[in-house]
């Protein structure tokens, strides 16, 4: 299933039987950007867990139109410093990470950010420097793509209609293993 237009911001993701349970929705994820698939990969994905964590933060993006109207590497790199602070004594402000776990386990990285009616998301696959226990962000290709409300509006409901069905599915589920 393709939720969006994967030339320029959708959503991907099909389940594997092989890979489910009865109460787990498992399957292929990732991100189309600009006609690219983030991950490059085939990963194994917890689907119902990180569909309604996109949802969640696509629905409910921060807004802040300074960072939404500079240049893609600045502004990639101001949010990361916001997620992931270097103080330890500053709270991680995790509203901007879009990527489930999954996806952040291959290494990328994935933020949104809404200005007004317009959702705007940056993605990159930087190298992580274990000594400094941060990203290089030296010669970093991000990648961007915004939507406006329309395209917005109708990957919330195509997703919300998704969740629905995965919801139905789980309590199926549930409700058939208890009965005799």
């Amino acid at each position: 299933m393709i939720i969006g237009d994967p030339y320029k911001f959708a959503i991907m993701f099909d389940e594997v039987r092989e890979w489910s349970t009865c109460d787990r929705l498992s399957g292929h994820f990732a991100f189309c950007m600009n006609g690219k698939m983030l991950p490059e990969g085939i990963i194994n994905a917890i689907l119902d867990n990180a569909l309604a964590k996109v949802y969640d933060k696509l629905k409910n993006a921060p807004e802040d139109a300074e960072l939404f109207t500079m240049d893609a590497a600045a502004a990639f790199g101001c949010i990361y410093d916001r997620v992931y602070p270097s103080d330890i004594n500053r709270d991680n402000d995790y509203r901007f990470e879009l990527a489930p776990e999954e996806v952040i386990d291959e290494g990328y990285i994935v933020f949104v950010i809404r200005k007004a009616d317009e959702i705007r998301v940056l993605a990159a696959n930087p190298k992580y420097d274990r000594e400094q226990s941060r990203c290089i962000f030296d010669g970093l290709e991000v990648t961007e793509a915004v939507l406006d409300e329309e395209q917005y509006e109708e990957m919330i409901s195509r997703m919300e209609e998704h969740l629905r069905k995965i919801c139905c599915r789980n309590r199926n589920a549930r409700t058939n293993r208890r009965q005799p």
